[in-house]
């Protein structure tokens, strides 16, 4: 599409009426299109280069236009002139212009680039008809068109034979009658006062403009002098002299519109304030009330509506896109106007074509060079059919918005291609770069720091010489370059050898230009250098290899031989020892068809016969030629028509066995079935794509996948459908990138995938191109649980990191204490009271059975990650075990109340006593840690149906609501880790439920009524299952 609108814009450039002119910030001429030099005379070689006011502008104007450029030059150029240009021939033309100033990367004016339209004729046209109005007034004036004498009453006592022409009346049937029974009533009370004034004024001559009723029903527009005659006996009476002056007011009309329509467009390259405009104009001179503006889409052939007014948005719905094929658009495709009413155009009878009325429409093509580039259509809720003084207008106005609609896109084509120029040198493939006649760099792009491995700071300012990039032996050689460039002043072309900062040589083919000012003075020497580095490793390549290949040609395996025109041998090449038995001799001279198998030699004779009558034919077949051996071998060749060449003068054969190929593609027809199996059995979602990515294939695997059936894919989706829009940008490139050959396949990534259902599947895609078939193999694995896997992973991971935090946290306090009270107490034991020691040494207790808690919790934990955590059941009485648990926690020195209570009479429970205490234990611990002190911890143990349920309860801070489904796993606190405050290594919860899984009963957590958290598990009363 990009192309398409490049070649559209150059012909926009290459064929508008509109002057393209353009100056650079010194005054010469850089843009000079076709238009400026029909209009001038130049030719564009001529006039590009020169100073504006050496040859172009003349000498009467030539202060006003250097006041503008140095307007421009400081940034201020007008946006609308006019001026006048001196033509080849000596001829002055008055130029209108639009310019707008271009800036380069440092805000400053580099380019003034102009839009003009010669209004020389246009110019002239206004003052002949200025000259022409006077002339025609006094012709009205005295003008006998049609002449009537009215009396005081206002009846006509005389009227002139000319009324029936010029109003389609008989004399008699206007004799006696009063003249406003046929004068328009908005116009008879102006037309009786005018009556009255003349009536006073004797030999006084009064004018008016007066709609006259024509016979036909019309109303004519009337000039009309009266001249009081009252006093002359011979009159007596008012003279009328009237002329009907309808058409010369609409053509007034209508260049006035065209007029003012053209200076407003000239002041805008808007496209949308263009259109806007245009259509108002239209409406305003057509007496019509709605329409809009379609313009064709380049890439659909469709209409799209790019203004309207005057309509509903239902309507403008209705009308907002026609098809290619739809009939309105082909009307218009067809170039003619059509003037009709709306009801008779068959169009469907929508509700809001209906609700909107239109009666009157008329639909004009716009055209652009003699294309139609899209349409303007008016109509009218009120009339049932346009008037016919509105449609040279309209077709008039049409035309004009055509040339409207071409300027504006030439002039957003010359702002593109002004942005394209400046990116071309900043992002150009070649190296491009200045310096001045010391050869110091002024200037250099992207590509040439990359090809040199300087940075432009590196480079700029710096002589050529200096950097010692040319290799010594190109040095002689580029100064004479340089010289024959200063002497010729024209562009030198050569190759030099160059060495990168890096010291590695590389090539350039390298074109020097020179630049020059206004004045003629050298300011810069332009180069651009291709890296030819890689063309030369290959010509040297292809030099060494020439002998190479001519050898094998020499010693090829295909035989080469030339028959006469009889199909008799007159050479065989060596080879066809090696590849048929016979002799080179055994041949020569022989009938070639009395070689080929009997069913080939009546197709054979008759492609031969048919290569005989065209010079240069050339025909390929696969034949039978009997071996020596008497075997039957086939053969895939060409045969060229060269009987006319001097140099052959027969027909030359090139062949090859292909007699195990032949095997191997029965070989492979019998496997076809099979890869077919294999296609269908993989465990992969697979697909053939043609080259347009629509899918020519799947596998059943694919339906599995994705949810649709084969028959829904093949041949009407595309495998990117199957990928969520995120991800086909990236799909869509490497693609591209791997058929261009520019990435080796196959390739893979991850992606996702959506499912029929729309269920978001996370995939592998793998791509390779099977260049064999014109095809593409896209394979898609469900990876969607490896993914959640890998995930689960990387959260277990963030768990054991956070673990490992805590567990160093939780092992070095309590070795910092230990060692900190040991220190103490080594160096200060003969001077502590007994008091402080003992509450040392208890302190180092407290420190010491901490830590042996945290060896405990690790310990368990490994022994449950392995399967041997000790767990010896017995019969046991469980009320002792709860008491010692209680016990052992009080015995810690709290300031939480705990008490328990069994609630009935129970025998002994089948457990590990030891691990029972623990799981105690450790609910307990967890209970005190976040409750408040003073506050109440409760153990409740009653009967359930088949088990015992143990409660532990407190009124501490709760468990968070997304914490609850977590805190029996491995790791897990409640706290963050960075504030962690409460002791532990979130392994408690975890070793209490493997516990309780261990004695066959469950564990879980319930917020406690009234604040606070309960804990609650089971044991069974009967011996679980082993």
């Amino acid at each position: 599409m990009e192309q398409n609108k490049g070649e559209l814009f150059e012909a926009i450039y290459q064929n508008a009426e509109m002057l393209v002119f353009g100056l650079d910030a010194e005054g010469r001429i850089t843009i000079f299109n076709p238009a400026c030099e029909r209009v001038s005379g130049y030719r564009a070689e001529e006039a590009i280069g020169r100073h504006m006011l050496d040859f172009l502008i003349p000498d009467s104007i030539k202060t006003e236009l250097i006041e503008l450029f140095e307007d421009f030059q400081s940034g201020r150029a007008p946006d609308f002139s006019v001026n006048s240009w001196l033509t080849k021939s000596g001829e002055e033309r008055t130029i209108s212009w639009r310019t707008c100033v271009i800036y380069d990367e440092q805000k400053r004016p580099k380019m003034v680039l102009g839009l003009g339209a010669d209004i020389t004729d246009l110019l002239r046209k206004e003052e002949e008809l200025s000259r022409s109005e006077e002339h025609f007034r006094l012709l009205i004036e005295k003008s006998l068109d049609l002449v009537a004498i009215l009396d005081r009453e206002g009846r006509v006592s005389y009227i002139g034979p000319s009324v029936k022409l010029i109003l389609g009346y008989d004399q008699r049937e206007l004799l006696g009658k009063n003249i406003f029974e046929f004068v328009h009533p908005d116009d008879v009370q102006g037309g009786k006062t005018a009556l009255e004034i003349a009536m006073q004024r004797s030999g006084k001559t009064e004018y008016a403009e007066l709609r006259v009723l024509h016979k036909n029903g019309s109303w004519r527009l009337h000039e009309v002098s009266s001249y009081n005659l009252f006093d002359d006996p011979n009159v007596k009476g008012l003279v009328i002299n009237s002329r009907d002056v309808t058409e010369r007011k609409q053509a007034e009309k209508m260049v006035q519109v065209q007029r003012d329509l053209a200076i407003q467009l000239s002041g805008t390259s808007d496209p949308t304030e263009v259109l806007e405009t245009s259509f108002k104009a239209i409406l305003e001179a057509s007496d019509l009330d709605c329409g809009g503006i379609h313009i064709y889409d380049q890439v659909s052939g469709g209409l799209d509506l790019a203004y309207h007014e005057g309509v509903s948005e239902a309507f403008a719905g209705e009308i907002a896109h026609y098809d290619p094929d739809s009939p309105i658009a082909r009307l218009v495709k067809a170039g003619n106007p059509v003037y009709t009413n709306y009801r008779e155009m068959n169009l469907p009878k929508t509700d809001a074509r209906v609700k909107e009325g239109i009666k009157a429409v008329a639909i004009i093509p716009v055209k652009s060079n003699g294309d139609v580039i899209g349409s303007v259509s008016v109509a009218s809720h009120i009339l049932d059919e346009i008037p016919r003084h509105s449609v040279n207008i309209i077709d008039m106005l049409a035309g004009q918005i055509g040339q409207a609609i071409a300027r504006s896109r030439l002039a957003s084509a010359l702002r593109d291609s002004e942005e394209r120029f400046r990116l071309l040198h900043d992002h150009a493939g070649e190296a491009i770069f200045t310096f001045d006649r010391d050869m110091k760099i002024m200037s250099v792009n992207r590509v040439g720091c990359e090809e040199i491995g300087y940075s432009e700071e590196e480079l700029i300012g710096r002589s050529v010489l200096e950097l010692g990039i040319l290799q010594p032996d190109d040095i002689e050689k580029a100064a004479i370059n340089f010289q024959e460039l200063m002497l010729s002043g024209k562009p030198v072309r050569a190759e030099y050898r160059l060495t990168r900062k890096d010291g590695s040589p590389f090539y350039i083919d390298n074109t020097a230009a020179p630049l020059y000012n206004e004045k003629g003075e050298l300011i810069a020497i332009s180069n651009i250098a291709l890296d030819i580095t890689e063309k030369r490793e290959a010509e040297e390549t292809l030099r060494h290899s020439e002998e190479h290949f001519r050898t094998l040609i020499e010693k090829a395996f295909d035989v080469i031989t030339i028959l006469d025109g009889m199909g008799v041998i007159r050479y065989e090449s060596p080879s066809i020892k090696e590849v048929l038995g016979y002799e080179q001799e055994e041949l020569v001279g022989k009938n070639i068809f009395d070689y080929l198998h009997p069913e080939d030699v009546q197709v054979s004779l008759q492609a031969f016969s048919g290569g005989l009558e065209i010079p240069g034919n050339s025909t390929s077949m696969e034949v039978r030629f009997r071996h020596k051996d008497g075997s039957w071998r086939w053969f895939a060749g060409t045969g060229s028509n060269f009987l006319h060449d001097p140099a052959i003068q027969g027909i030359l054969l090139n062949f090859r066995d292909i007699t195990e190929s032949k095997q191997i593609d029965r070989i492979l027809r019998e496997n076809e079935g099979k890869y077919r199996v294999t296609f269908e059995s993989t465990g992969t979602a697979m697909f053939l794509v043609d080259k347009n990515a629509v899918i020519s294939d799947a596998n059943r695997e694919m339906e599995k996948t994705f949810g649709y059936s084969h028959e829904e894919v093949v041949g009407r989706m595309r495998y990117m459908e199957f990928l969520i829009p995120e991800d086909v940008e990236l799909v869509k490139g490497n693609s591209l990138k791997l058929a261009r050959g520019e990435l080796e396949g196959p390739i893979q990534y991850e992606v996702r995938a959506r499912h029929k259902t729309g269920r978001i599947i996370e995939a592998l895609i793998s791509i390779n191109v099977l260049p064999e078939i014109d095809k593409s193999v896209v394979s898609l694995i469900d990876i969607t649980e490896k993914k959640n896997y890998e995930r689960e992973l990387l959260e277990k991971a963030d768990q054991l990191k956070d673990f490992l935090d805590i567990a160093a946290h939780e092992l070095r306090h309590p070795t910092t204490l230990l060692k900190g009270y040991a220190l103490t107490l080594k160096k200060h034991w003969e001077t502590l009271s007994p008091e402080t020691l003992n509450e040392s040494l208890e302190a180092m207790g407290v420190g010491a059975d901490r830590l042996v808690h945290v060896v405990q919790e690790l310990l368990d934990m490994s022994r449950i990650e392995r399967n041997s955590y000790p767990m010896v059941k017995e019969e046991v009485a469980l009320e002792p075990l709860v008491e010692r648990a209680v016990n052992e926690m009080l015995a810690k020195d709290s300031d939480v109340e705990i008490r328990f209570e069994f609630r009935g009479r129970f025998d002994s429970v089948n457990a590990d006593p030891e691990s029972l205490v623990r799981l105690l234990i450790i609910l307990l611990d967890n209970a005190v840690k976040y409750s408040w002190p003073g506050s109440m911890v409760e153990v409740i143990v009653e009967k359930g149906d088949k088990n015992l349920i143990i409660s532990v309860l407190d009124r501490g801070t709760g468990v968070p609501q997304e914490a609850r489904e977590s805190i029996f796993e491995r790791f897990y606190q409640v706290e963050e880790v960075l504030h962690h405050s409460h002791p532990g290594l979130g392994l408690g919860l975890y070793i209490g439920r493997r516990i309780v899984e261990e004695h066959g009963g469950k564990i879980w957590y319930e917020p406690r009524e009234g604040g606070g958290t309960a804990f609650r598990f089971t044991l069974p009363l009967d011996e679980p299952p082993s």
